[in-house]
């Protein structure tokens, strides 16, 4: 007997700990059209991690693109992932992070 929602519960419980199982998720609510995704930042210039703070120029560093990300940028990415343009994509994990990760 399938369970609703599983995945769900699951996720919740442990996401303190993971990265949710976006692809899981994904699975278990597409049917009914609805897109999972998991946006993942990288070093990005706010009040609590500052550009100019005492982290800044190790993970300036550690970026292709040798800075930080600024929050509109972000926000384009998670706007566009919510939008109709990308209603073909799910169960991404979307890496947004200057190259820290290439």
């Amino acid at each position: 007997m399938a369970r609703p929602f599983h995945v769900l519960r699951a996720t919740t419980r442990r996401f303190a700990h993971d990265i949710p199982d976006t692809q899981a998720l994904s699975r278990e609510v597409g049917s009914r059209g609805i897109t999972v995704n998991n946006v993942q930042p990288g070093p990005i210039d706010t009040d609590l991690n500052p550009a100019s703070g005492d982290w800044a120029v190790p993970q300036k560093a550690a970026t292709a693109l040798d800075r930080y990300g600024r929050v509109d940028e972000i926000a384009a990415m998670v706007a566009f992932v919510a939008g109709p343009e990308s209603s073909y994509i799910t169960g991404a994990n979307l890496t947004v992070d200057g190259g820290m990760n290439a």
